[in-house]
């Protein structure tokens, strides 16, 4: 696997992780938050991508993250748009959504799926379940699922479900 830094068109700096898929829409990427901790996958529209740096393959840090992640990730051929949201619904993850700035992220789970936009039904910071939104598909810079602050809410939104019975 490759240890890659993206650039994204209006992101300060780089985002950090190993490869593990490129498409034609996108690049999926295990997140390399800090040191070797791999956090999450973010999948990266590939029309708002500045500039990759891949880092060598025989680094310290390539190849343990490299080890860490053995495989651990099977993605199917296919990423396009369309299945990808169109899966994440289906399977209600919860995602967040990065659009034209880094200062914020939209997270909640794609409710529906149209033909150029879906809706996503937000939830607060405190887990608390917020109004639906639209967004068009082609505005999202980055998709990130499955990583440590999406799975602490989820496991503090069944717990306070669970207090409440």
């Amino acid at each position: 696997m490759t240890l890659a830094e993206i650039k994204i068109s209006r992101y300060p700096g780089f985002v950090r992780g190993l490869v593990l898929k490129e498409t034609e829409q996108w690049i999926v990427l295990k997140r390399n938050i800090v040191d070797y901790v791999l956090d999450g996958y973010m999948f990266i529209n590939k029309a708002y991508v500045k500039r990759i740096n891949l880092l060598p393959p025989d680094s310290l840090d390539a190849q343990i993250m490299s080890l860490k992640q053995e495989g651990k990730a099977i993605l199917p051929d296919w990423i396009d748009t369309d299945r990808l949201l169109f899966s994440l619904c289906e399977a209600g993850t919860l995602v967040d959504i990065g659009l034209e700035s880094q200062d914020y992220v939209l997270v909640g789970y794609i409710v529906s799926v149209a033909e150029k936009s879906f809706r996503l039904r937000m939830i607060g910071t405190k887990g608390e379940m917020l109004n639906a939104i639209r967004i068009e598909s082609d505005k999202i810079r980055t998709l990130v699922t499955d990583s440590d602050y999406l799975q602490s809410l989820e496991m503090y939104r069944e717990w306070i479900k669970n207090s409440n019975k």
